[in-house]
């Protein structure tokens, strides 16, 4: 059966439990805006002047995402999972997905698109990323045979196609309890996305005993939804500051250091579940 890409009648135009007063936009108002042909493009939200930002994580290291409990870190996680499944095939696009606390992405389980399902475990995850570290290496060798500089390269050219990865680390800070982790991450994020690799990682704690500034600086962008604590401001290199009132509220800094307070989009948990189960059907 060919891959039929879904439509945004899969996607509900919102949730009925928000109030009709919250600045919320749901995920299907942003993402069919764009192009499908940006495939690794995605919204992360919309500022106070209704001005939608987009980022694309095409030939970029990674995102850093920061934030407590409730604040709406899952909510944007997912936001960026259904974005890019809804654009990408799986011969386009595999997703590795690594929870130590084995809470977030089984809702994910058995999507085609996804590696080897949730690795919960923490020396799979070491073992996940070391595998990401091998991949590189394999491409590497691969790309210098065929005379390619990087995976667009390659996949203008060649007749077989390589998918983008990308890896999703939540609760990180369970995955750093391994010396070789912080190894695995700085080459990841130096030199990944050459080779179809790319990296989100996500924290509701702050990192302060296993991740410097010169690995936080690799990340192109950086989110966080809670400023309250001096702490999570590091991230930002802000001081102590309330800013954000809502869930869902969020600062995000851009490329050039630009820091934008956005409210990130909304999908609700039967978004996921209608968008899940059709790719699951779909594939079979």
């Amino acid at each position: 059966m060919d891959y039929i890409y879904p439509n945004k009648n899969l996607l509900e135009k919102r949730s009925e439990k928000l109030g009709k007063e919250e600045k919320y936009y749901s995920l299907s108002k942003l993402i069919y805006e764009k192009d499908f042909n940006d495939k690794l493009l995605f919204p992360v939200g919309i500022d106070n002047n209704n001005e939608k930002y987009y980022i694309n994580l095409l030939e970029k290291s990674g995102m850093f995402i920061s934030g407590e409990t409730g604040s709406g870190k899952s909510i944007f996680i997912n936001d960026i999972v259904i974005s890019l499944l809804l654009k990408n095939t799986p011969e386009e696009l595999q997703i590795v997905f690594i929870d130590p606390r084995n809470v977030e992405f089984n809702v994910y389980r058995g999507v085609p698109h996804v590696q080897n399902n949730v690795f919960s475990n923490k020396e799979d995850s070491v073992n996940a990323l070391k595998k990401m570290i091998n991949t590189i290496e394999e491409r590497r060798e691969l790309f210098v045979n065929s005379n390619n500089k990087n995976i667009g390269d390659y996949n203008s050219k060649e007749k077989e196609k390589l998918p983008q990865i990308l890896l999703i680390i939540d609760e990180s800070s369970d995955v750093f309890e391994y010396m070789e982790t912080k190894d695995y991450i700085n080459r990841i994020l130096s030199e990944g996305y050459k080779f179809g690799i790319h990296l989100i990682l996500a924290t509701s704690s702050y990192l302060k005993n296993s991740f410097d500034q010169e690995t936080l600086n690799k990340f192109n962008y950086i989110l966080s939804f809670d400023l309250a604590s001096e702490e999570q401001a590091k991230y930002l290199k802000m001081k102590r500051a309330n800013l954000l009132s809502i869930s869902g509220e969020a600062l995000i800094k851009l490329e050039g250091d630009n820091i934008i307070n956005i409210q990130v989009p909304y999908v609700s948990d039967c978004d996921i579940e209608v968008i899940v189960n059709y790719l699951k059907n779909t594939s079979n």
